[in-house]
């Protein structure tokens, strides 16, 4: 198992370029049906498109797109596609938006994204749309406001972009299956999960996470509908700045462990609405170094990283961990959007500028004590 240590304050602040390069490249050098057939592979069968949006992601941020089997990744990616329009998470698994969304990004990514068949991934999407607004995430009908976010940002990605002051948007190329996403009611759904905390949660009602609010906070921005928000934002980016601990981490609600991912959801989720300059960004950059992979014996680091200090690497923290140090502007990596999770480069032709911003301002007044005051 890898080393790391408990404290933040000591660990040395240079990335580790090539140890991460190389181990992201295990993931995406292998053909992925190739791989051994264990229990752990199977079990994550579903998640695998997830997982190579998250390498060749993490591998832009580092400037090494070019060690990335594109043609290889790009015909895999577009076998997982089915006939009613949405990916699943391999060939074998069904369509779902979460993974309909890491497909047409590593798609995007990847300067490939004319070879999907956007008039079926348009119609998928607009047939997920619930009556109150919501989004299912796929058939069977599980409501999550991860999926509105899903599906807003999946349109915006293939040439749909939604606007509030629109109330309905006809979407796809053939005038006989043309359909409506209705982007008034999925605002009003998204708002309808707002917290008195200034929070939002799963569904209306639900506790509040950071997760969540990452999700309804980009839907809204995407939907150009930031101006709802309490307060101009400040409750919820106090609930926010909260959720940074004493060694820099944040976690996901409180009175729970600080994890390497929220450092995008929360990060990032500050960055929309303006108020990144509420947390400690110094602390934020140690814990994230902190949670690198680092030898038994030693303190070099060998690539990855981990959810929290002492824990095994994987893709998923490495890519949110990067992409938290992104959103910091620090160690030279490429900048990424906080909103479409790609790089700026990758979407500034796509990316319309929000019609409503909150702006930073700096006489706007930060969580008082956090990080200081909150509980580890």
């Amino acid at each position: 198992m890898h080393s790391s240590s408990s404290s933040s304050s000591s660990v040395p602040l240079v990335l580790p370029r090539a140890q991460h390069v190389a181990f992201l490249r295990q993931y995406v050098d292998r053909e992925v049906t190739e791989l051994p057939r264990t229990f752990e592979l199977w079990f994550t069968e579903h998640k695998k498109i997830s997982a190579a949006y998250w390498t060749i992601t993490a591998l832009a941020l580092l400037g090494r797109l070019d060690v990335v089997p594109r043609e290889r990744l790009v015909d895999w990616v577009l076998r997982c596609q089915h006939p009613c329009g949405g990916f699943g998470g391999d060939y074998t698994q069904d369509p779902h938006l979460l993974y309909t969304l890491s497909a047409v990004q590593t798609l995007y990514l990847l300067g490939e994204e004319k070879r999907l068949d956007k008039d079926s991934v348009l119609r998928y999407v607009a047939s997920l749309q619930q009556a109150d607004g919501s989004f299912a995430g796929d058939v069977w009908g599980e409501i999550d406001t991860r999926f509105c976010f899903c599906a807003a940002l999946t349109l915006a990605l293939v040439g749909y972009p939604l606007r509030c002051d629109d109330d309905c948007l006809s979407i796809g190329v053939n005038t006989d299956q043309r359909q409506m996403v209705r982007i008034q009611a999925l605002v009003d759904y998204v708002m309808q999960c707002e917290n008195d905390d200034g929070g939002f949660g799963v569904i209306p009602g639900a506790e509040s996470h950071a997760g969540q609010v990452f999700c309804c906070v980009g839907t809204l921005a995407l939907c150009g509908a930031l101006s709802g928000l309490r307060d101009r934002g400040d409750r919820l980016a106090r609930w926010l700045a909260h959720r940074q601990l004493r060694n820099g981490g944040f976690n996901g609600r409180p009175d729970k462990l600080p994890d390497v991912c929220y450092s995008w959801w929360v990060l990032a989720s500050l960055k929309i609405i303006g108020k990144e300059h509420w947390i400690d960004g110094d602390a934020l950059e140690r814990f994230i170094f902190a949670c690198h992979a680092r030898a038994e014996h030693g303190n070099e680091y060998v690539g990855g990283v981990a959810d929290r200090p002492g824990d095994e690497p994987d893709v998923f923290h490495t890519f949110f961990g990067l992409a938290g140090l992104s959103l910091l502007g620090r160690h030279e990596l490429i900048p990424i959007d906080p909103i479409f999770a790609l790089p700026q480069g990758t979407v500034q032709g796509t990316r319309t500028r929000h019609p409503y911003e909150i702006p930073s301002s700096t006489e706007s007044t930060a969580a008082n004590g956090s990080p200081s005051q909150s509980s580890e």
